[in-house]
């Protein structure tokens, strides 16, 4: 086991933000780190251990100090009953694959070793998610929302420049192979496609599509001004040049969403002509090379090889689920291409069930506040989950469990304000 340079400033940066006495420093290293896929802070032999699973677990630590300091504990039997739902629904879950494993121990295909530490990140995330519960009456809105501005900016530049890199414009340097893709990592960075994509600090296009899917509606829903028009612009031109049709289905699916659940008119009047300027500058200077990706990513991508392999990842997910209906063949056992298939064929029924448990709830709280509160959390998360309904199957996706960290933090906060401010009313009367 080796630290790479990357590690050794990462390690710096979270202790540094630890050690602050104010719980904004670590949210956002935590919410940071979730999108560095392509970097290793530790590297074991051929595999990489990521700065999501070392700060997630870092924040949670520092939540158990927070809380006994504080007596955030104390309160949680006040929280809304959605949100408890939710909890139990990720515990079940994990004890469902637990079982799963053991059931079907015989027929695993991964070594048990490989498949608890597999296991524990999912635990870190499920803990840390837990975390930003408890945290997150601590941390102001404008806060929290500066923080994810700040990290979708970063995300959108580092995407433009990986795009030039990789297109031959820009030269590729020491400084990005130590910085943002570790060797040994499994990133386009490290093979290239017959044409250039954008994936910025994500491993691949279709990954960071998800990201900058819920990164355009979390910006457009928010209080619109000149800045976030343009933020927003440049994360539309970054999904465009991502070339994936998991972006591109997503942004469609989620854009319905926001016109019919969206007071937030002005970002629709400013934000559909410049789209579609944009769109008419890239078609009328790129045409060609944008007929034969489009043909690619969408129109005959039924007639790909890749869309074979993931046909037939999902027929085999499907035939695993049959075979096992209640409890699944086993966590990480079997893939599918599509989210759904993958976790009916791992935990069956049953586990499928408490994952609804765990997401429906949220999609709930955030019908139900969307009067009262921004839908861009919501936006967000609903993003990251269509995407992996097309196309990205893992039930530990980072940007996913990036999603259900910024929705605790917010939401919970929303509530836990509310609640002081009704309590200081009742006070007074």
């Amino acid at each position: 086991m080796q630290i790479t340079v990357f590690g050794f400033i990462w390690i710096f940066v979270i202790v540094f933000a630890f050690f602050r006495n104010n719980p904004k420093y670590m949210v956002a290293v935590t919410l940071l780190a979730m999108i560095f896929q392509s970097a290793s802070v530790l590297l074991m032999g051929k595999n990489g251990i990521g700065p999501q699973v070392i700060t997630s677990g870092a924040m949670i630590i520092y939540t158990l100090i927070f809380a006994l300091r504080t007596g955030s504990f104390l309160r949680i039997k006040k929280y809304f009953f959605e949100k408890k739902i939710s909890t139990i629904a990720v515990l079940v879950f994990l004890i469902i694959i637990l079982v799963s494993h053991k059931i079907n121990l015989e027929k695993y295909t991964i070594e048990s070793k490989q498949f608890y530490l597999l296991v524990g990140m999912l635990t870190i995330y499920i803990l840390c998610y837990i975390s930003c519960w408890v945290i997150s009456g601590s941390i102001k809105e404008n806060e929290l929302e500066t923080i994810i501005i700040r990290i979708i900016t970063f995300v959108t530049i580092i995407g433009i420049f990986q795009f030039l890199t990789t297109s031959n414009i820009l030269p590729k340097n020491v400084l990005w192979k130590t910085l943002i893709y570790t060797p040994d990592t499994d990133s386009a960075y490290y093979w290239a496609d017959y044409f250039p994509r954008l994936f910025s600090t994500l491993q691949e296009p279709s990954y960071c599509g998800a990201f900058l899917v819920g990164a355009f509606y979390y910006v457009i829903s928010r209080k619109i001004n000149t800045r976030r028009i343009c933020l927003a612009v440049f994360i539309a031109i970054d999904i465009i040049l991502t070339f994936s049709s998991t972006a591109y289905g997503a942004f469609a699916i989620v854009g319905v969403i926001y016109f019919l659940s969206s007071k937030n008119k002005k970002a629709i009047k400013y934000l559909a002509p410049l789209g579609i300027f944009v769109v008419m500058i890239l078609f009328i200077f790129y045409s060609d090379q944008i007929q034969r990706i489009l043909n690619s990513v969408i129109f005959e991508k039924s007639k790909s090889g890749s869309y074979d392999v993931r046909a037939g990842l999902d027929d085999n997910a499907v035939k695993q689920f049959l075979s096992a209906p209640k409890i699944g063949v086993g966590y990480k056992n079997v893939r599918a291409s599509q989210f759904i298939y993958s976790l009916l064929g791992q935990v069956g029924i049953l586990g499928a069930i408490s994952w609804g448990g765990i997401f429906l709830p949220l999609i709930s709280i955030g019908l139900s506040q969307r009067k009262k509160y921004t839908v861009s959390e919501l936006l967000f998360l609903i993003s990251t989950f269509i995407s992996m309904c097309i196309a990205i199957p893992d039930i530990d996706f980072c940007i996913f469990w990036q999603g259900m960290y910024i929705f605790a933090l917010a939401y919970g906060g929303f509530y836990q304000n509310n609640r002081r401010q009704k309590e200081k009313i009742n006070e007074k009367t």
